[in-house]
């Protein structure tokens, strides 16, 4: 929940930047994007789950130099043992944390809420031994350009999941969770033009608070192959989603569930005759009938030409496989800040930190985000320290605190 006006809160483009990877994953119409395209060590699993895309570009991102001299970031990475090199346990390779740590975006003593000190002579000295002395640059420059790649990186994978499916991004907002999401995220939306950055209270954990306040879920997938007008088509289906529902309701009332709190939601798994790929498009929960398949098949023709640009509005859809999500839905634990703002936020103290947004390093109020209150207002340029993750505000960027704790970031465009 959060104070946005300009962005409906069910688009959604929800990020998690960690120590070994990027993930993406987008959420149209409040629901996450579903595939059955996923692979497990390049081999098709064939289970239908929500799409995600994971690039190598975390805190623990290895920079390095290729064979034509250019500056390269990820996929290797420096994990957690060793670590990057700033955290002093025997890495001696840059990685993206040293870079953040170097450039005043990280403080050396805020990791893990103070838990763990960095070092930063440590980063440095691997900056200048592996970017820096190579390409010629002095050591700031060629941290903000271990910077700039990865942003580049994460970027593009962004763009995979939206401009190349035909959706603008500039329609949805930002959530960027992972320990690396906010000190990143301003510089992503930009880039991408994303007026909007969500970063959670909770974003050094967004997956497992996710996991643990998800409702329960159970798929299910019927082969029944058949045209949207052929004969029999309407009784057929109707017994196949019967059938389902049965089971579906059944599975969930042995979790627990009372009745009011089962819900279903039903796809169709198809194409155009004749072809080899297949696209998937939501059915209402009406029972099947002749008008729900012409609805199908308008449904089926406009998600074809968003998807590839073109519709065979001529031809009926050949349906392969017919789907039923059946939830347990209870609601999710709602935070809320114990106090609302007095207008009289300070900042803790000040440094010099590197903003992409005027690619140079610039005198930067740092804030501790544990001390600031509902309404709390912060025009960048700027940094907040919470325990699990840090915000870049970058210049003429501003942060609204909201109700339950998480950052609404508007990102000037």
């Amino acid at each position: 929940h959060y104070a946005s006006t300009t962005k409906s809160p069910d688009r959604l483009i929800v990020v998690d930047m960690g120590g070994t990877s990027f993930d993406v994953c987008l959420l149209r119409d409040g629901e996450a994007v579903m595939s059955s395209d996923i692979k497990v060590a390049d081999q098709p699993i064939g289970v239908n789950g929500v799409e995600v895309l994971s690039v190598g570009a975390g805190g623990g991102s290895i920079a390095w130099i290729d064979s034509g001299n250019s500056l390269r970031v990820g996929p290797r990475s420096a994990g957690s043992q060793p670590g990057p090199a700033c955290y002093d346990r025997g890495g001696v390779e840059p990685a993206v944390t040293d870079a953040n740590l170097v450039t005043g975006r990280m403080a050396a003593g805020a990791f893990l809420g103070g838990r763990r000190s960095l070092n930063v002579d440590l980063a440095v000295k691997a900056i200048d031994d592996y970017v820096a002395t190579p390409l010629g640059l002095d050591v700031p420059t060629a941290a903000a350009g271990i910077l700039t790649i990865v942003n580049s990186n994460m970027a593009t994978a962004i763009r995979a999941v939206s401009i190349e499916r035909g959706i603008d991004p500039r329609d949805y907002v930002m959530v960027a969770g992972g320990g690396a999401g906010g000190l990143h995220a301003a510089e992503l939306a930009r880039m991408l033009n994303i007026g909007e950055v969500l970063i959670p209270r909770s974003a050094g954990g967004l997956c497992a608070f996710g996991m643990a306040v998800t409702p329960v879920r159970h798929d299910y997938v019927r082969l029944a192959h058949c045209y949207s007008n052929g004969e029999g088509v309407v009784q057929r289906i109707n017994a196949v989603f019967d059938k389902l529902m049965a089971e579906g309701r059944a599975h969930l009332e042995s979790d627990g569930f009372e009745a009011s709190e089962i819900h279903f939601s039903r796809h169709l798994e198809g194409r155009y005759p004749g072809q080899v790929h297949n696209l998937t498009v939501p059915l209402s929960n009406d029972p099947i009938s002749d008008e729900c398949l012409r609805q199908l098949e308008s449904d089926f023709h406009t998600e074809h030409d968003k998807r590839f640009t073109y519709a065979m509005r001529d031809q009926p859809v050949e349906c392969l496989h017919w789907r039923l999500t059946a939830t347990g839905n209870r609601p999710a634990p709602q935070g809320k800040l114990a106090r609302g703002s007095d207008g009289a936020i300070k900042p803790s103290g000040q440094r010099s930190a590197y903003m992409a947004s005027v690619n140079s390093e610039v005198t930067t109020e740092i804030y501790q985000g544990d001390a600031l209150a509902d309404g709390d207002t912060i025009t960048g340029p700027a940094i907040v320290e919470f325990a699990t993750t840090t915000v870049v505000v970058n210049p003429d960027d501003v942060l609204v605190v909201q109700a339950d704790g998480s950052s609404l970031l508007t990102i000037a465009l």
